[in-house]
């Protein structure tokens, strides 16, 4: 299943090269290495084919968005529904849940902003920021992968 996802999909959510795929199809994930992370080097796919009650789907949800926090956030486009947050609003990385069907994909990139949604630093705590806008382009190319994972069942 895993090979079906295309590697240029992947690459698109990294800054650094991939240099591998781990098929874990067994235990419902894909996993892409990559060189240089700052906090992983890899990249994880998790999809759950028998999420019917949509449990795995839920699972990283933060409740309604008031906009500008870290509510989830609609991502149209994607499975049959499907939304994004990020866990400190304006610095951490957003994360994917998708649905289809009975599929959930979800994703939670590993690394700090600038290094996936090459983001500009930023005057923040950590130096780097993302604004609703960067979020939501990037949580788009998340979202592409997980369209593949959909396309793959």
């Amino acid at each position: 299943m895993c090979a079906k996802i295309p590697q240029a999909d992947a690459q698109a959510i990294l800054t650094n090269p991939i240099t591998s795929l781990q098929d874990f199809s067994g235990v419902q994930s894909c996993v892409f290495k990559y060189s240089g992370g700052s906090q992983g080097d890899s990249l994880q796919i998790i999809f759950n084919p028998n999420d019917a009650d949509k449990t795995s789907y839920n699972n990283l949800s933060e409740g309604a968005s008031d906009g500008g926090d870290n509510g989830d956030h609609p991502l149209s486009g994607v499975g049959d529904e499907a939304y994004w947050n990020q866990a400190v609003p304006g610095i951490t990385i957003p994360s994917i849940s998708a649905h289809k069907g009975n599929v959930t994909c979800v994703i939670q990139p590993p690394d700090a902003p600038d290094s996936t949604c090459k983001t500009t630093p930023a005057d923040t705590p950590l130096g780097i920021g993302v604004t609703e806008s960067d979020g939501a382009v990037f949580a788009q190319l998340l979202g592409k992968v997980c369209n593949d994972v959909f396309a793959a069942q």
